[in-house]
């Protein structure tokens, strides 16, 4: 009965300040559970990584869990509910309001983003997609504490790749470290498995050859007579010098940006 009271508050806590007009000073933690779905720990847990997200980044990475988004606004669309709750909350850091919230809707598993500030160049188009991996394995089982760790995890390196200059996009696609170490295993064990048939192969074929003890055994009897002599063409040999075609200035990557100068995106779990 406790557990059911206090996810009613959160749901009214939210409720209301979705209504409170945005020159209110309120904002949502970085971390509101209103669908109940984190234990008190888990949910204590992710308020300390994203306050430490937030002091390194000075980027706001936020989540907000609800039973139904429809309860909450009057958009007809996941990403549109995100952006209201991001905007009408002051949700942001800095004077450019930067930051990502991650919005999860249980009655249709659905789950949205909105980006703003510094989100669009962070989490452009597909690099919003690419976070939606690390978490939907996850949401998928019904595991809510792994997917949101995962996702506040990816948020981290996303930010370092961005501050760094190269924004995840369809142009930057990330290497799976494992995937690489995975690759350089397989190709070991391969080169060793085909160096070990080779081997045995040879030595398969000399088990006929006996040791030769005189050196005339190895010449052939009446010495070496060229009856024959015939020069014949093998190859040419050219050099060519790679030119790699100039890239393309239009390659699909990038941010579309939304009326409010966001950026979103979504899909079900």
């Amino acid at each position: 009965m406790k557990k059911k009271l206090t996810a009613l508050l959160l749901g009214l806590v939210l409720a209301v300040q979705l209504c409170i007009p945005a020159s209110a000073e309120t904002q949502l933690n970085y971390v509101t559970d209103t669908a109940g779905l984190l234990t008190s720990e888990e949910l204590d847990t992710l308020e300390e990584n994203a306050a430490e997200l937030s002091e390194k980044y000075n980027f706001g990475v936020y989540i907000v869990t609800v039973d139904d988004y429809l309860t909450y606004t009057d958009t007809y669309d996941p990403e549109s509910a995100a952006e209201e709750i991001y905007l009408s909350n002051e949700l942001g850091e800095g004077s450019d309001q930067s930051g990502l919230l991650l919005l999860l809707s249980m009655e249709a598993r659905d789950w949205s983003m909105f980006a703003f500030g510094y989100g669009n160049t962070a989490f452009t188009d597909y690099g919003k997609q690419y976070l939606s991996e690390s978490f939907l394995d996850d949401f998928r089982k019904d595991v809510w504490y792994d997917g949101f760790e995962d996702y506040q995890q990816r948020c981290g390196e996303m930010l370092d790749a961005a501050l760094a200059g190269n924004p995840v996009d369809v142009n930057n696609v990330p290497t799976n470290p494992n995937a690489r170490m995975y690759g350089i295993i397989a190709c070991t064990v391969l080169g060793i498995l085909v160096a070990v048939l080779v081997a045995f192969l040879l030595k398969h074929q000399l088990k006929s050859v006996a040791h030769g003890t005189q050196a005339e055994a190895f010449v052939a009897a009446g010495g070496l007579q060229l009856t024959r002599q015939q020069d014949r063409y093998t190859h040419t040999t050219q050099s060519r010098v790679y030119d790699p075609p100039s890239k393309s200035s239009g390659s699909g990557g990038g941010t579309t940006t939304r009326s409010s100068g966001g950026s979103s995106a979504s899909g079900k779990f």
